[in-house]
């Protein structure tokens, strides 16, 4: 019985996180570019309060610097964001593979397409909405799912010996 549990625990963190990326994907191209701004932008203000308060810096940027800096990090942080995305992803689907009881070393692979559909469909998905389904985007998510093997393979190594054959 808590086998089963666990089972289906973790398969319903994979469908979880696909609805999380699907949420995301689901904004209309300016709202997605607002959000990440404003998650940019009170990041770098409140790093700049906390330093400023520990006597660290003493840095009183202009709102138009601000917006400056805001630009140049939104692409790059919008794809980190690709990567963590698919890299949990990733790993919540070899888990649930692994706990459904599928030990051979293939899971890698099919965690690895797995994401890589799911990526193309999310790609897909996006051209309706307003936004650019590109590929560069699926090979980026490709990315993460490689990510998310590697700590995979890792953990699999130091906490568990190595129980995948």
């Amino acid at each position: 019985m808590k086998k089963k549990i666990i089972i289906c625990v973790s398969w319903l963190l994979v469908l979880v996180w696909m609805i999380v990326i699907f949420y995301f994907s689901n904004m209309y191209g300016i709202s997605s570019v607002n959000k990440s701004r404003k998650i940019i932008k009170d990041t770098i203000e409140s790093t700049i309060d906390t330093t400023n308060n520990a006597g660290i810096t003493d840095i009183k940027p202009t709102q138009e610097s601000l917006t400056k800096t805001v630009k140049k990090i939104d692409y790059p942080f919008r794809k980190i964001m690709h990567v963590s995305e698919y890299t949990i992803l990733c790993i919540l689907f070899v888990n649930a593979l692994y706990q459904s009881g599928v030990k051979s070393k293939k899971i890698y692979l099919y965690g690895i397409v797995f994401c890589f559909v799911y990526a193309c469909t999310d790609e897909i998905h996006q051209l309706y909405r307003a936004r650019t389904g590109e590929f560069k985007d699926v090979i980026i998510d490709t990315l993460g799912s490689l990510i998310g093997v590697f700590i995979c393979v890792l953990s699999n190594r130091i906490f568990f010996k190595n129980n995948v054959k």
